[in-house]
């Protein structure tokens, strides 16, 4: 959807109950054998289906939309956002988000006891 919606950006989409022309919706394909979450947005509605098209796309997408495909409408985006969610469910991020983090309070905490136990009365 660039360049309305960068590439790594997180969305926040909201359901409605209809759909109208510009407006920029995610839904579920079928891309090459795998479901895949699509945005784009709805250049004509055609009966009960929506024909998209992403913004740097010249052609439409060939297949239509269903509205029981339709997540929601994009109400808000968040610029890189994706990127750092995406890398925090990877193993690396993982470790750097939660364990490192919890072993240096650990650390800490073990010689702010020591330094009470040799503190003199």
């Amino acid at each position: 959807m660039s360049p309305t919606i960068d590439t790594g950006s997180l969305l926040l989409v909201v359901k409605k109950p209809s759909y109208e022309v510009n407006d920029i919706i995610s839904f579920y394909s079928l891309e090459a054998e795998k479901v895949e979450i699509v945005t784009h947005r709805i250049i004509r509605l055609g009966g009960n289906v929506y024909v998209t098209k992403g913004d740097a796309n010249e052609a439409t997408d060939q297949k239509k939309v269903v509205p029981r495909l339709i997540i929601g409408s994009v109400a808000l985006t968040i610029p890189k956002l994706g990127y750092i969610i995406t890398a925090l469910k990877l193993p690396a991020g993982i470790w750097f988000a939660v364990i490192l983090p919890a072993i240096l309070i650990v650390i800490k905490e073990v010689i702010s006891i020591l330094q009470e136990l040799t503190k003199k009365p």
